[in-house]
């Protein structure tokens, strides 16, 4: 509960903390909302690539947290490691092909991130829950293995049709920002660091003169995912 005001204590008192099928216990753990992580590099059997930002979703079994990153080389299945080689997840969801080049990684254990950009002093306040649409004109910046806080201006929302690797792509926001190989799976973002930012997108690479990305509107309504 987020929104907490009298009448929603009352009724959690009245309806809720009474219940004979809710055990409450103290827990040392950190608070999973209170853990974040953006641009960290990973990596796994297909190669390095980047972290964009921290998800949940619902299941029957309750909340699972994990990660986006890019869907190239991560089939559904695959172990994804930390930048230190610490095994962090798995790969358990998969969408490669038209405006879409993503992979969620069900972690093992969710306090494995911490707020940092790996390989950087500084820190990533991105708001927990913010995503925006791209649209054209935009600025951007990237978060990434390489790659910490490239900028760039959105281009175009609608990156023409092509084909990599016998896949087809379409659809792609694409904008100026640079970029290096093991970029793939990023953070898109509204803002600078250690600057309050909106996820925009996932970085996937380069395609004529864009830097392309999937829309993390897109991501997180194909799965129903929320970020925290």
């Amino acid at each position: 509960m987020k929104d907490l005001n009298d009448e929603v204590i009352k009724w959690f008192k009245n309806n809720v903390f009474n219940s004979n099928c809710i055990v409450f216990k103290q827990s040392n753990n950190v608070a999973e909302d209170d853990v974040n992580l953006s641009g960290q590099g990973v990596s796994s059997s297909a190669g390095d690539f980047s972290a964009a930002f921290r998800v949940r979703r619902s299941t029957t079994e309750g909340y699972k947290y994990g990660f986006i990153t890019c869907a190239h080389g991560n089939s559904l299945g695959t172990v994804v490691y930390g930048y230190d080689g610490t095994r962090i997840g798995t790969v358990t969801l998969r969408r490669l092909g038209g405006a879409y080049d993503i992979s969620y990684v069900e972690m093992e254990n969710s306090n494995d991130f911490i707020n940092t950009i790996t390989g950087s002093p500084y820190e990533l306040y991105n708001s927990n829950e913010n995503i925006d649409f791209p649209t054209k004109g935009m600025p951007v910046y990237l978060y990434a293995r390489h790659t910490k806080g490239s900028f760039g201006i959105i281009t175009s929302t609608d990156v023409g049709a092509f084909t990599y690797d016998g896949v087809a792509f379409s659809g792609f926001p694409g904008a100026t920002y640079s970029r290096q190989s093991g970029d793939s799976g990023g953070l898109v973002c509204s803002g600078p660091t250690n600057i309050t930012c909106e996820a925009i997108g996932v970085h996937r690479g380069t395609y004529q003169q864009y830097s392309i990305f999937t829309s993390a509107v897109n991501v997180v309504n194909l799965w129903y995912l929320n970020r925290y």
